[in-house]
């Protein structure tokens, strides 16, 4: 398996356990580190088969602006099913 970096992804969401916490969007970055096997896109070196860093980030982000999560951890089990 291969690791696929995306470092610096800034987005904002509602987090956090007291109610000032839960009326304010925060600033979030995400620093994500995930596998996935390269080796059979290398190969075809076709864009078509390839994980799209551009995707997984617009999604990551979508789902920030939508969130609203008491505990960090709630939040990075959520991005990490999603990715």
């Amino acid at each position: 398996m291969d690791r696929v970096f995306v470092r610096g992804l800034v987005g904002k969401t509602i987090v956090g356990v007291h109610d000032w916490e839960q009326k304010t969007p925060r600033k979030v970055v995400l620093n994500l580190e995930f596998s996935t096997d390269v080796k059979a896109v290398a190969a075809s070196d076709d864009i078509e088969n390839a994980v799209s860093y551009s995707a997984v980030s617009r999604r990551l982000l979508e789902f920030l602006t939508t969130s609203k999560t008491f505990l960090v951890e709630t939040l990075a089990e959520r991005l990490a099913d999603i990715i």
